[in-house]
């Protein structure tokens, strides 16, 4: 490759002075600086640690229980082992409540702000996560003429990579949700849904609005950062405390963001925002993270995957906005953060929302199909992160 890499100053540069002050929870206005290009990104070499990396989180495994607080659950000798009894009353895990709805707002359709990115001190940032490998090539799926599909669309091969986000900053800060529809289901219970979300702060991660369960006003939810297989980074987790959509949402609004119990973030960090431009429109600049199960490359749901340096090839003017790319996806990829990188910094414009059949009538009566992948994004994005960090921190 030819492509020269300009010298930036680093994310961990650009958040020193916030470090000595605190860190600013508050949208700013947006430069139109362009993405980092793939030739950019492939020259982009991995950080090692400052200094030694942190000891592994080690100790007791804990179960989290709620309801009456009168009613505690107790452990009892048998045989060779224990038996948990829990009463009436106590529900398994921390229960999820929400927040009064968002209202798109199409009079700030032609905002342009973002929210920081944050790289705890001493970490490094990652560039390319360990891969692993290339695997057979996948069958096109069609549409069956639905005009949004929410589980998306492979395009000829299936160029997802399975990764291994480990601890490494960025890929940690996504992971998978799960989502139980009745409150206090077990911890051994399936859940009823599950998809991908990434954080945007401290105790804030973003998902799409559809993977909220609809007509309910509680729930229980769980987000597994960087979980590979049964591993979390740093072996982090947190039960969702409360969530805020847009009502009623359409494919461009399809955003939720979801508070957090544990303030995981000052550990792992967190991705930064951005409204995303026309301007960066059919550059390769953008990376998607899911976690679908897509078991000829190796994954069951538990192990992510990720799609490099593919173009958004079309959005709308609006403050929900509609980004239609053509990179692969199918069910448990919803909500997964599409970002690039800024200086270093990596900023999510929009969040994996699903697919969309497009219909065009050509002269002479004929008549075309076109398939795209779709996230959401636009204004709504950063302002719906920026009212977490202002109600949240």
């Amino acid at each position: 490759m030819n492509a020269k890499r300009t010298e930036q100053p680093s994310l961990r540069h650009a958040m020193a002075g916030r470090r000595q002050s605190g860190i600013e929870f508050k949208a700013r206005p947006q430069s139109n600086a362009l993405p980092w290009t793939a030739e950019q990104l492939a020259l982009s070499r991995n950080e090692t640690y400052a200094g030694a990396p942190p000891a592994p989180t080690t100790g007791m495994r804990t179960l989290l229980f709620s309801g009456d607080k009168k009613a505690m659950p107790t452990i009892d000798k048998v045989d060779e082992g224990w038996a948990l009894s829990v009463p009436d009353g106590v529900r398994m895990g921390l229960e999820a409540r929400a927040e009064k709805p968002a209202k798109v707002d199409d009079k700030r359709s032609k905002l342009r702000f973002e929210t920081a990115a944050y790289l705890p001190a001493g970490t490094p940032t990652i560039y390319h996560p360990a891969v692993l490998g290339h695997y057979p090539e996948r069958i096109v799926k069609r549409h069956n003429g639905r005009r949004i599909q929410q589980h998306g669309v492979i395009f000829n091969n299936d160029d997802r990579e399975v990764f291994n986000p480990g601890d490494d900053y960025p890929w940690c800060c996504a992971g998978r949700v799960l989502f139980w529809n009745r409150p206090g289901a077990l911890f051994f219970d399936p859940p009823d849904s599950s998809g991908t979300a990434a954080l945007v702060g401290p105790n804030m991660v973003v998902t799409s609005s559809h993977m909220i369960p609809a007509g309910l006003t509680s729930f229980t939810a769980i987000f597994l950062p960087g979980l590979f297989d049964s591993k979390r980074s740093f072996n982090e987790f947190s039960y969702v405390k409360t969530w805020r959509q847009y009502l009623p949402y359409d494919q461009g609004s399809d955003i939720a963001i979801m508070r957090l119990y544990n303030r995981i973030g000052d550990r792992l960090g967190w991705f930064g925002t951005k409204t995303y431009d026309s301007a960066w429109e059919d550059g390769n600049y953008w990376t998607r993270i899911g976690y679908a199960p897509i078991p000829a490359k190796g994954s069951n749901g538990t192990r992510p995957n990720r799609v490099l340096n593919f173009p958004i090839i079309d959005d709308d003017d609006s403050y929900g906005v509609e980004l239609e790319y053509r990179s692969d996806a199918s069910p448990g990829d919803s909500g997964g953060p599409v970002f690039a990188w800024w200086d270093g910094s990596p900023h999510i414009v929009g969040v994996h929302s699903g697919g969309e059949t497009e219909f065009d009538l050509a002269d002479f009566g004929r008549f075309f199909a076109t398939l795209n992948n779709v996230a959401a994004g636009g204004p709504a994005l950063p302002d719906l992160v920026n009212w977490g960090w202002a109600n949240w921190q």
